[in-house]
């Protein structure tokens, strides 16, 4: 099943927002610090997911998608790091 380029926009439009929800889920809810975090988790989750699917489904991967795919996974590994030493530890 290929992930249309329609949805892959949006959905990388709506990271943008994540400080938004983020914000949102924190303040309206009074999520402890865990669920926050637990929070970025499924994101980046499935970001990463999702980035790995359409560039496998898509089109042939070639040597410049493997390095971009490897990068970007790599941000978010060192975001999730960052996150969690800023509010959790």
């Amino acid at each position: 099943m290929k992930i249309s380029d329609k949805f892959f926009k949006r959905y990388t439009f709506l990271m943008c927002f994540f400080p938004i929800i983020y914000w949102m889920i924190s303040d309206i809810f009074n999520a402890n610090k865990y669920i926050k975090f637990l929070t970025v988790i499924f994101f980046s989750l499935f970001t990463m997911l999702l980035d790995i699917e359409y560039r496998i489904t898509n089109k042939p991967l070639i040597k410049k998608d493997l390095i971009q795919l490897i990068l970007w996974n790599l941000i978010i590994v060192i975001m999730l790091i960052y996150w969690y030493i800023r509010f959790v530890y």
